[in-house]
């Protein structure tokens, strides 16, 4: 977002307060909504992150990156791929992938162009009893 224009010469600067005051009228009701969406999208993001964390003992972004490969076709997503899909950086990516690889979810090979790829098993194996994606499915279907 760009900065606003510099005010023509004589005119005092004003803030984005003063700007709303002058607003036609109903702009100041379509930011209010805009703002209120935003803080609802903001509380059922934490209730996610926070259930996550209690019931799974995953984090948000982790649960993400593994729904996005759980997606993916069988030969499984590049590094950079997830990171489009996820909206993140290469380098939270790979901090994830290296930590999942590490834990035995994910694994993670080369394909012929010589690029990182992801896979996950989920979708070819069943879950573990008691594992997280086992409890998901218990409490999806109550």
């Amino acid at each position: 977002m760009s900065p606003p224009p510099p005010p023509p010469d004589g005119a005092a600067a004003v803030d984005i307060e003063t700007l709303l005051a002058d607003a036609p009228a109903g702009h100041k009701r379509e930011l209010r909504l805009w703002l209120r969406l935003l803080a609802c999208a903001n509380l059922i993001e934490g209730e996610v992150r926070r259930r996550l964390r209690l019931s799974f003992g995953t984090t948000l972004p982790r649960f993400d990156l593994l729904a996005q490969l759980e997606r993916a076709t069988p030969d499984g997503l590049t590094l950079g791929e997830v990171s489009r899909r996820m909206m993140v950086s290469n380098g939270n990516v790979t901090g994830i992938a290296a930590r999942l690889v590490a834990e035995g979810l994910v694994a993670r090979r080369a394909n012929p162009a010589g690029q990182s790829v992801l896979k996950t098993g989920t979708s070819q194996t069943a879950s573990p009893p008691g594992s997280a994606s086992e409890r998901s499915r218990a409490g999806l279907a109550r």
